[in-house]
């Protein structure tokens, strides 16, 4: 017994195969589709979660800055004091070094301007224009 190709597909076992493999792919592509959202969901959380991390680190470095800005007011006036008292500078304050160091902020006001100078530099500058009434 010979059959013919067309006779075969139209088998209805042929049939079912050809169904099941349609629903088989169907099933395949929702799993995908399921996995794909799944897996940007996973993203977005993990996104939430690095956003929260990188927003806490950067409050904790702003909260360290702002202590260190104001241990680096302590050291200057005390050596502005040291200078008046004494009429030389502490010989241990290094001055140039002291000028050098920069604490910049991660958080730029949206009309920041930058001087050019080390924080400390410009806080000194800030001290000396006020006439040694602020440490900023």
């Amino acid at each position: 017994m010979n059959i013919s190709e067309r006779e075969m597909m139209d088998h209805p076992l042929m049939r079912q195969v050809q169904a099941d493999i349609v629903e088989a792919r169907r099933l395949a592509d929702m799993k995908r589709m399921e996995d794909a959202q799944e897996a940007a969901r996973i993203r977005a959380e993990q996104g939430v979660f690095l956003r929260k991390q990188f927003h806490d680190a950067v409050d904790e470095y702003e909260e360290q800055r702002r202590v260190l800005h104001q241990i680096l007011g302590r050291v200057w006036i005390a050596s502005q004091e040291y200078s008046r008292v004494t009429g030389s500078p502490p010989p241990d304050f290094p001055e140039n070094t002291f000028n050098e160091i920069n604490t910049p902020t991660l958080r730029p006001a949206a009309n920041h301007w930058s001087s050019g100078f080390s924080t400390a530099r410009a806080a000194v500058m800030g001290w000396f224009a006020s006439t040694g009434k602020r440490w900023e």
